[in-house]
């Protein structure tokens, strides 16, 4: 497949400034996890301003004030204690400080938001934040956590709760799972919350380079960035892989990209059919080698209606390569997919004596057979796939059923029957 490697006409740079035609973003930390993420993200020189939001004051008044804008939120009600971990206040707070935020928002186009999903602000305060932004016409991009599981049942819950109030509201919904992530062996119970973080800050590198590169080369305009996220509440297919290595670095981005743990939750989008296609590399690539990156993802995760491609070049990266894909996922595809997928021989039924293999992860997690939810993720609950027919999921045969009822409405045998009487 040749690509084509998208680019835009811009004004000459010789001043060092960034171009015209950026987009005016914010980078949003909401909470005290979402806040520490914020202020930790290494975002350079590019145009990105920073805001802080908490109900609990103390935390707001360990971030440098050099960092950014910070706003106590419900200042009125909860007086900076915090919300108690209570989702509800930290919605209350939102909409009590709802004139503050709109004002962050009046002449923004992007916003880059992060929150810790759990407690309090960050699961109460952000869906309230992304609806207001939403509302003004903001694209929203959230990076979100959910705890591990072993923080109990009651954290577990409101972090579910606040994933489906939050994602309607935005453009790209990108979830971190502590219980998805590689903890480490040693140190604190602190660090043990830093795999999520190290991987949420690459992808705000990876969306802030997109969007603000100097190269016209390694940036997509606003406009083509809107595309590939048009509708809020879509799954999010992000996925991100690094190689290192003259001859396997290709190879091992390539396969670093399937077990992602962005790609891997229960949100995520399994493909996509427009897909966007960023490659970083400490040299120029070749343009066979670009192709053959495009083929392999391609196959893998989509981009048949349209695919971008973005080429990065940062000397300081020698010769490792990075390749991270993004996209979302419309029901309508899937459907026009589905109706030219061929029908699926039966399986016949293994006899007794024979072994019956387990199910590959991928063939749990994607059935052609699921209809208009073909290349989505399962949404497992208990094993039942939910997103499943009902029909499928209560094992109820169609076809017996309509002659069933067709035939008690008639009071006429069917033919079997008939031939069965004869005999």
């Amino acid at each position: 497949m040749l690509t084509e490697i998208s680019s835009e006409t811009v004004p000459e740079n010789d001043s060092g400034a960034f171009p015209t035609g950026l987009p005016t973003a914010l980078l949003m930390g909401v909470g005290g996890g979402g806040n520490a993420i914020a202020a930790a993200a290494k975002i350079g020189t590019f145009p990105l301003k920073r805001v802080f939001l908490d109900t609990y004051s103390s935390d707001l008044a360990t971030i440098p004030e050099a960092a950014g804008q910070k706003i106590l939120l419900g200042k009125k009600t909860l007086h900076g204690f915090g919300t108690g971990t209570e989702p509800e206040r930290g919605a209350a707070a939102a909409k009590e400080s709802e004139d503050r935020i709109r004002e962050l928002f009046e002449k923004t186009d992007l916003l880059l938001l992060v929150a810790a999903l759990g407690r309090g602000t960050g699961s109460g305060a952000a869906p309230v934040i992304a609806k207001i932004a939403r509302e003004m016409g903001v694209i929203v991009i959230c990076f979100a956590t959910r705890p591990y599981s072993d923080e109990g049942s009651q954290f577990a819950a409101q972090a579910n709760d606040a994933i489906e109030n939050l994602r309607p509201h935005c453009n790209a919904f990108v979830l971190a799972e502590n219980d998805a992530m590689e903890a480490p062996e040693t140190g604190d119970v602190f660090s043990a919350h830093g795999p999520a973080a190290e991987w949420i800050l690459r992808g705000l590198r990876i969306f802030a380079g997109t969007l603000f590169a100097e190269d016209a080369n390694a940036r997509l305009d606003f406009s083509a960035f809107r595309s590939v996220f048009p509708v809020p509440g879509a799954r999010t297919l992000f996925a991100i892989g690094t190689g290192t290595g003259a001859e396997t670095a290709v190879e091992n981005a390539l396969s670093e990209l399937s077990s992602c743990p962005f790609f891997k939750t229960t949100v995520s989008a399994a493909r996509s059919e427009t897909l966007l296609l960023r490659i970083e590399t400490g040299t120029p690539p070749q343009s066979s080698i670009v192709d053959a990156i495009a083929d392999r993802v391609q196959g893998r995760f989509g981009g048949s209606g349209r695919m971008l491609t973005k080429i990065a070049v940062v000397p300081e990266r020698g010769d490792t390569i990075e390749i991270s894909v993004l996209g979302a996922s419309e029901i309508r595809t899937a459907k026009r997919k589905n109706a030219n997928r061929a029908a699926a021989p039966k399986k016949a039924k293994p006899s007794t004596a024979e072994a019956v293999s387990e199910p590959e992860e991928e063939d749990l997690l994607f059935d052609p057979d699921r209809g208009a939810f073909w290349e989505t993720r399962k949404n497992l609950y208990e094993g039942i796939d939910l997103d499943a027919p009902t029909f499928r999921r209560k094992k109820i045969n169609l076809q017996r059923e309509l002659e069933t009822r067709k035939n008690g409405a008639t009071g006429k045998p069917d033919a079997g029957t008939r031939q069965r009487r004869k005999s």
